[in-house]
């Protein structure tokens, strides 16, 4: 008498093998799609650190301009009516005076 076989006691289950590949599959898109968002969030890192620096570079540059000017202006050959009649307050004040008397 022939003893017959089957697929599950022969070759083991079938959908093991399949279920496995698509296991092993999930876990390769999974990881990939993880690499991708690691590479994204250094690539914005990156890209926030120039900004911030750039941006301190500016504040920086704007600190000793300020300074420069203010040293400049008050301890130079300057005048408290000099920096007023540059600073557009005065000719302002000149143009509503015109203006109320006219």
């Amino acid at each position: 008498m022939k003893t017959i076989y089957s697929k599950t006691t022969r070759h083991g289950n079938p959908y093991r093998l399949n279920s496995c590949f698509a296991i092993t599959t999930l876990m390769v898109f999974f990881a990939a799609k993880v690499g991708i968002f690691d590479l994204r969030m250094a690539a914005n890192e990156a890209r926030y650190k120039e900004a911030f620096a750039a941006a301190e570079a500016g504040l920086d540059f704007a600190i000793q301009k300020f300074e420069d000017q203010f040293t400049n202006n008050f301890t130079g050959p300057t005048s408290w009516e000099t920096i007023r009649s540059n600073s557009g307050v005065a000719n302002e004040r000149k143009q509503m005076d015109g203006c109320r008397s006219g």
